[in-house]
């Protein structure tokens, strides 16, 4: 008898594909038109409708969507803003291992946050979204308003 080979995963390869009203309808243009629409994707709708990595496969890609937003391995690049982000990025691990202690890797955690230098809230296209504490703060340094409305509080304590 033969030897037996490892089972491979599968993967993917595709380049220059256009992803046009890709996640609506089941994939056909006639479903998908723009007024068949009947909501705004998110972003990890996109990203899905576009490849899906299930068991260890890999799918690598390059392509643009209807908005001019181009897509190459994992770096999203938005030809309208210039804006680039990386997505999806993976962290190579060992089983078991605690990547928490790993020198310049960022994880939130739902629990507890630690930020080293400084947070900063845009607050919406038109700085009019509230971020919102549903706990107690402690502020161990100077606060500082900038408003000119002030400060507002259901009540003030020294």
């Amino acid at each position: 008898m033969g030897t037996l080979l490892p089972k491979k995963k599968s993967i993917l390869r595709a380049s220059g594909h256009t992803f046009e009203y890709v996640g609506f309808g089941p994939g056909n243009y006639s479903t998908a038109f723009p007024d068949k629409q009947d909501r705004s994707l998110s972003t990890e709708e996109e990203l899905l409708a576009q490849s899906f990595e299930r068991n260890a496969g890999a799918v690598f890609y390059t392509g643009m969507n209807a908005y001019g937003v181009s897509y190459n391995g994992n770096k999203r690049l938005s030809s309208a803003t210039g804006k680039e982000e990386i997505i999806n990025t993976p962290v190579a691990t060992v089983t078991g291992e605690d990547i928490g202690d790993v020198a310049g890797l960022n994880i939130t955690d739902s629990t507890e946050v630690n930020v080293a230098r400084s947070i900063k809230v845009e607050g919406g296209p038109d700085s009019k979204v509230a971020s919102e504490f549903n706990g107690p703060i402690i502020v161990s340094n100077k606060l500082t308003s900038n408003s000119e409305k002030g400060i507002e509080a259901q009540s003030y304590f020294v």
